[in-house]
């Protein structure tokens, strides 16, 4: 048999909650998980810089990690790969995309998410389900406008996905998504692409 993944994301906040002791007993389970020999598991820990932070107070710990940080988005540098990560998702999907379309959207969805990758990626599968919720064909700017209207129900003056001057709106208000989440019952979940250039 192949090996087993375990994926935990935001394990940055394990460590945060808890003591000395139970830190060290995180460190311990993980070095446990990693060093099986039989059933071997690939453990992903995802989380903020601070997780990895933690992890590198174990020696043993630090060497069997590898660590992969993700850069902040930057525009323009970043509108393409974002653009085609997009469709890649896309093409994942029964959906279309027009390239006009995605190349509209990108630089919006990287001002949107704050500059950050993961939350870009979590908006565009948030689009994605809200199209094929609607029985549409084709990922079109609507469906980014109200997806990130129902992610943190900001009027539309405020939506980078329906205005001209997106790149005056506040990109921290989508960090706000727990105090709203925490006041709705809501929760949103997304997955991760690569970057890539257009094929």
């Amino acid at each position: 048999g192949g090996k087993r993944v375990l994926h935990i994301d935001e394990m940055q906040h394990l460590p945060q909650s808890a003591n000395r002791d139970q830190q060290i007993r995180i460190l311990n389970t993980i070095k446990s998980l990693v060093q099986r020999r039989e059933n071997p598991l690939l453990l992903i820990l995802s989380g903020t810089p601070d997780l990895a932070d933690f992890l590198r107070t174990d020696g043993q710990v630090r060497r069997r990690c590898r660590f992969v940080e993700f850069e902040r988005l930057q525009i323009p540098s970043d509108i393409l790969p974002i653009s085609c990560t997009l469709e890649d998702l896309v093409r994942l999907t029964p959906l279309r995309v027009q390239e006009s379309v995605a190349d509209d959207v990108a630089p919006r969805l990287i001002h949107a998410a704050n500059n950050a990758t993961g939350i870009a990626i979590e908006l565009i599968w948030d689009a994605i389900d809200d199209a094929l919720r609607a029985g549409d064909v084709e990922l079109k700017r609507s469906h980014f406008e109200r997806a990130y209207r129902d992610r943190i129900s900001c009027p539309q003056s405020r939506n980078p996905f329906v205005v001209d001057n997106w790149i005056e709106t506040d990109p921290t208000q989508i960090l706000d998504r727990g105090r709203i989440e925490e006041l709705t019952g809501r929760g949103t979940t997304g997955n991760g692409s690569r970057k890539g250039s257009r094929k």
